[in-house]
């Protein structure tokens, strides 16, 4: 569903992307792994063309969109939802209004119509009769759902997720993990994670990449980078085995 051929990005003399070669299957979940500075949030925004590649193409369905118009990559990315780190919302609107503007900017819905898809999706994520919250009354979870309500008002093929457990503990993470996974399973689509947190890597992952230094040093399944012996597989895992112990 998703190809980038050969993707390389510098901001001047800083090479972010070094040769990215990667496929996304239709109706996985695949995960970006890495530590901070590697280049995966880059690599999400030529997946949605928010950056054009120096060199390389970039695929979705198969057809070369690397080259498209602002307004045609519009018609593309009404096909994405994406969940930004710390979910975004708007902090002066309460979380009815946060989910519904998608809705408003790009439907012609009556408010009928907006109020059930912004219920439906509200339920979706667990956060039913929290419509009239504003961000500061949430905790950090309850901002990640909301985001994740925002992300699918519009009913996406792809959902995109950056660092969605980040600074939170390990029972929110779980739970945000669940959330994920029910999102994926309910609305039968592909999700697209960035972490660098291999716990909830394995927990929503059917695939796997490690980026390093801007280059793919891994691809495989969870079971492939439990096998694996690359001192950065490794040393991921150790991170992954201690947090399990504080569990």
């Amino acid at each position: 569903m998703i190809e980038l051929k050969n993707i390389h990005k510098s901001f001047g003399s800083k090479h972010v992307l070094n040769g990215i070669n990667l496929h996304i299957v239709k109706g996985e979940s695949f995960i970006i792994l890495g530590g901070s500075g590697t280049g995966k949030s880059v690599m999400l925004k030529h997946i949605i063309g928010l950056m054009k590649p120096d060199k390389g193409r970039v695929f979705i369905d198969g057809k070369d969109v690397t080259d498209y118009t602002r307004e045609q990559w519009f018609d593309i990315r009404r096909r994405f939802g994406m969940s930004f780190q710390e979910a975004a919302l708007f902090d002066f609107m309460n979380v009815f209004e946060n989910v519904a503007f998608p809705i408003r900017r790009h439907t012609r819905s009556t408010e009928m119509e907006i109020k059930k898809r912004v219920g439906y999706c509200l339920d979706i994520v667990g956060l039913s009769g929290n419509e009239l919250l504003m961000p500061a009354e949430l905790s950090g979870g309850m901002r990640r759902r909301a985001g994740f309500a925002r992300s699918i008002a519009l009913n996406p093929e792809v959902l995109l997720f950056d660092e969605p457990t980040t600074g939170l503990d390990p029972v929110m993470t779980d739970q945000i993990d669940n959330v994920i996974n029910d999102l994926r399973r309910g609305l039968d689509v592909t999700c697209v994670t960035i972490t660098h947190d291999m716990v909830s890597a394995f927990d929503i992952a059917d695939r796997m990449v490690m980026l390093h230094e801007g280059e793919i040093v891994f691809t495989g399944t969870p079971d492939d980078v439990m096998k694996s012996r690359l001192p950065i597989i490794r040393s991921f895992l150790k991170g992954r085995i201690c947090e399990e112990k504080t569990q």
